[in-house]
């Protein structure tokens, strides 16, 4: 969470605070201990207290910027530290004074907190949350307003047998795994003082997924990719350069043109990886192709950092699935995923006598541990080749202009 240093607070220096571009920023008084402002990338502002009472961050909400004075804020603020204060001349007897109680705890509060202090920490706090607000929303906006210790485990057997059938075993053990984790954390920091009703639920057994396109299946792929057949040029070129590249869907949507070298035919995928490091994906000429298009359109369009520029809260797309859906349709495809297209790349490669450790490392994935590994270090001319042979061979069962 991007934190600023901690500055004495004025109303002229809060009104002077920028909106970032997605999550939130953090500023601290230097006045008032434990006193906070956030701004989310809507433009929000709201004061907060915090502070670690006994090695646990306690996290209190004040109001929005715009319903109370700077000077009522710190006298909140100011009136919570005595509490504390007194609290521990008594010797930390009982709970801590502005603690929740336990059973007035909802899920839907303890969900929101643990996304503002814990997910928004993670390497990619974007990406985090989005995930686990995605995953809240589809499978447990339900239990929102639930007092947590209401919540029983034969109803989160129930729900995770109900989202199993309806949605695949993946969601419904991903949807208990994040309740189970939002849980554990509230009782990390003493939100709850509870059980956790989430664990003792046996999982649906999960197996490595192995699908690619097939040959088939990608000649129909690209009949549909026409113009004339798609009209959303970003899905057209989302499929082309996740095949041609093996980059994740996430690295292509948030692509930066200041990550490409088109001219060395080169992209630096940022530290946003599984691995946490950055790695360079070769660029065919299909893939350089695809951007000197888009940059020559967006020049006339006005520029911006983002290769797929949004509107929203990102800046960037971050999803294409309803017109993957539709593509699919159309072309009479089953059961294939966007990520899918990733391990295309890959099957191909091997095909046409790619090695497994040039595979890898073009595809991003962390140096094996074997000798043989150690060893044989693919350069970049290496992955270039393959990539550039593994492309060809897909290109070639596109329809011939």
């Amino acid at each position: 969470m991007p934190q600023t240093e901690r500055m004495n607070f004025t109303t002229r220096y809060l009104n002077s605070l920028k909106t970032p571009q997605c999550g939130r920023t953090i500023a601290w008084d230097a006045t008032s201990r434990g006193l906070g402002v956030t701004i989310q990338a809507t433009g929000t502002k709201t004061f907060f207290w915090a502070r670690r009472v006994r090695k646990n961050l306690i996290w209190h909400t004040i109001g929005n910027f715009e319903d109370f004075s700077l000077d009522e804020a710190r006298s909140r603020a100011d009136q919570i530290n005595a509490e504390i204060g007194k609290w521990k001349e008594a010797g930390c007897i009982g709970p801590v004074p502005i603690a929740k109680p336990a059973k007035a705890l909802k899920l839907g509060n303890l969900f929101d907190d643990y996304c503002t202090l814990h997910a928004a920490k993670a390497k990619n706090p974007v990406k985090a949350l989005e995930g686990a607000k995605w995953f809240f929303d589809a499978y447990l906006s339900n239990l929102r307003n639930r007092e947590l210790a209401s919540i029983t485990r034969a109803e989160l057997r129930d729900l995770h047998a109900f989202v199993g059938e309806k949605h695949g075993s993946v969601a419904a053990n991903r949807a208990i795994q994040l309740l189970k984790r939002v849980i554990n954390w509230g009782i990390d920091t003493e939100r709850y003082e509870g059980g956790n009703v989430a664990t003792k639920i046996v999982m649906f057994p999960e197996y490595s997924r192995e699908r690619v396109a097939q040959k088939t299946e990608l000649a129909r792929i690209f009949a549909e990719l026409e113009p004339e057949r798609e009209p959303s040029r970003d899905l057209r070129d989302f499929v082309w350069l996740a095949l041609t590249t093996g980059a994740r869907k996430s690295d292509i949507l948030s692509m930066k043109w200041d990550d490409l070298a088109l001219a060395d035919n080169r992209w630096t995928i940022p530290s946003t990886t599984k691995t946490g490091k950055p790695y360079e994906a070769a660029l065919p000429p299909r893939s350089v192709e695809i951007l000197k298009e888009r940059a020559r359109r967006q020049s006339k369009e006005g520029i911006c950092e983002w290769v797929f520029p949004s509107r929203g809260v990102s800046g960037h797309l971050v999803d294409l699935k309803g017109a993957w859906k539709k593509l699919l349709e159309r072309a009479e495809i089953k059961n294939l995923r966007q990520h899918d297209l990733r391990r295309t790349l890959a099957s191909f490669q091997l095909k046409n006598g790619a090695t497994m450790p040039v595979i890898g490392k073009s595809l991003g994935h962390a140096a094996g541990s074997s000798a043989t590994a150690i060893y044989a270090r693919p350069d970049f001319e290496m992955i270039e080749k393959s990539v550039k042979a593994a492309t060809n061979a897909m290109i070639a069962l596109a329809p011939k202009k």
